[in-house]
């Protein structure tokens, strides 16, 4: 993943972009948040449709999201709410700096299938490892996935990130390392 990163960096900066190493603020809590405000309302939402068109895979998978984002009272919801407002307000000031953040789409490879129906650990691990995407959808910035290439032979890409009604610039962004690092075709399945 940190080669994807860089390899789009470097596309980046090939084309005169300033680019810099640098920690967005407070990833991990605001990755946390996603956990107070929009898991256990997604998992409530999600249980009836699954219930009713779901197969066995999924009713696991569910069941484990409930696990590790399990049901809070109203407060802790309104608590995460302002806190999700102040940790926006730092991204907003962080990105009039840094307009775009080129960040690992997830921190580990991709999973094996059914990775994630195999227990509350590994349940864990899988949404850590998604703790960027996790970030952006609990603050609600624009955000762009763009595939580099195969690494051991699996599709990597990068996750740019934008500020708000900034959704431009990240095409701007994707175009760069589009171009410099395109994917090859793969293989039909059989």
């Amino acid at each position: 993943m940190q080669d994807a990163v860089r390899a789009a960096g470097r596309a980046l900066a090939a084309e005169g972009w300033v680019v810099e190493e640098i920690e967005p603020p407070a990833l991990v809590e605001a990755a946390e948040l996603w956990g107070r405000i929009g898991g256990p309302d997604t998992i409530a939402r999600l249980l009836p449709l699954v219930a009713q068109h779901g197969d066995e895979g999924i009713r696991e998978a569910l069941s484990l999201w409930a696990g590790y984002w399990p049901l809070r009272d109203p407060a802790a919801c309104l608590e995460g709410l302002t806190r999700r407002m102040a940790l926006l307000r730092e991204w907003l000031l962080f990105l009039q700096d840094w307009p775009v953040i080129v960040a690992p789409v997830s921190t580990e490879p991709p999973f094996p299938v059914a990775h994630d129906r195999r227990d509350t650990a590994t349940t864990a691990a899988i949404m850590q490892a998604q703790r960027v995407m996790l970030a952006v959808s609990a603050l609600g910035l624009p955000g762009l996935s763009v595939p580099t290439g195969l690494a051991e032979g699996l599709p990597m890409g990068v996750q740019l990130i934008g500020a708000l009604h900034a959704d431009e610039a990240l095409f701007d962004a994707a175009e760069p390392i589009a171009a410099a690092l395109p994917m090859p075709a793969l293989p039909p399945i059989a």
